[in-house]
This record gives C-alpha cells, structure tokens and sequence, in this order.
C-alpha cells in the first residue's frame, strides 16, 4: 500500500511544527536515525506488527531513541495511536523532500550504467549544479541497461544521455532510411 498523501500530511504538519521550534535539522536526524532502525527487519517487525499494543511500540521506541525531543515524542505518539507505522519511512522521505525544498535545494535522480568513483560524482555533481543554478541533492541508481553515459531526471524532466537511447535513436533513423 502506498503511503504518498498520508506521509505527505504527516511530514508537513512535523515540519511547520520544527519550524515554530527551530528544530527542522534536529528532527531530520532523528527521523534519519528512525528511518535506518526501520530498515532493519526485526525492529520492523515488531513497530509494524498489528497486535502489539501502540503504548508498547513507543517505549520501544523511547528506549531505542532515549534523547527524543518533545516534539518527536508527541509525532511519534500521534503516528503510532492512528495506527500509521507503516507511513513512518515515507514520512521521512516527504520531510526531506520539504526540507531540501524550502533550503531551495534540488533534487535529482541520476542513473548510470556502473558504480561511478567517488571523484566522478563529485565532478557530475558540481556539473549539475552549475546547469541548475542551485544547491543539489544526487539521488544515484545503477541501471546496467543503460550501457553506457547517464540519465538524469528533475521532478517530470529528463535528459538521457546514455548509450542506449543513442542507439535507439540511431536505429530509429536507420529504420526511416
């Protein structure tokens, strides 16, 4: 099930929340810290488990993060009494996307055919960052179809540079030959 509206009003009621409080970066790390728990399949488990109580979640919870501050603890609290656990992970990533989006950072997806050295993303980075003007934040994937080059996508805008959509190009002309 997809979590996409419900994570998106969770995330900007936190966020206008963190704002009032000056606390927008304290609570990404911690939602950071939530969100890499999560990833582990027996924390998981037992926050997405439907038969364990909410009460008994958030002191897990409140045990595993003992410095949460007031306002995670009341978030996390809403979160887990409505039953949204499963919303936590897209919460976080809509807090991000929030975040990034008032900071005026832009968010860019690229894909490349191979794991590029940590010297050329630094490169295509700075690169890309001059095209757009602005801050950004690299969201990289490895996709072996491409062969070769990159592709790079913007919110609904991509430029394909790879091999594989010149060769497709090229055999769309040849084909019309």
């Amino acid at each position: 099930m997809r979590y996409t509206a419900v994570a998106r009003r969770y995330a900007q009621v936190l966020f206008s929340v963190a704002k009032k409080a000056g606390q927008e970066e304290k609570i990404r790390n911690a939602l950071k810290f939530l969100e890499d728990a999560l990833k582990e399949n027996d924390f998981q488990k037992i926050i997405y488990h439907r038969l364990i109580p909410p009460e008994q979640k958030e002191q897990l919870l409140q045990a595993l993060l003992p410095n949460l501050s007031p306002i995670m603890k009341n978030f996390l609290r809403v979160v887990l009494s409505r039953g949204r656990e499963r919303a936590l992970i897209p919460i976080v990533q809509e807090y991000d996307k929030i975040l990034d989006n008032t900071a005026g950072i832009k968010r860019i997806e690229v894909s490349t055919a191979y794991e590029l050295p940590p010297e050329q993303k630094e490169e295509v980075e700075r690169e890309i960052a001059k095209l757009a003007g602005a801050r950004v934040r690299l969201t990289w994937q490895v996709n072996p179809s491409l062969l070769g080059g990159l592709s790079i996508r913007l919110n609904d805008r991509v430029v394909d540079a790879s091999v594989k959509k010149r060769l497709e190009l090229l055999a769309k002309r040849l084909s019309t030959v």
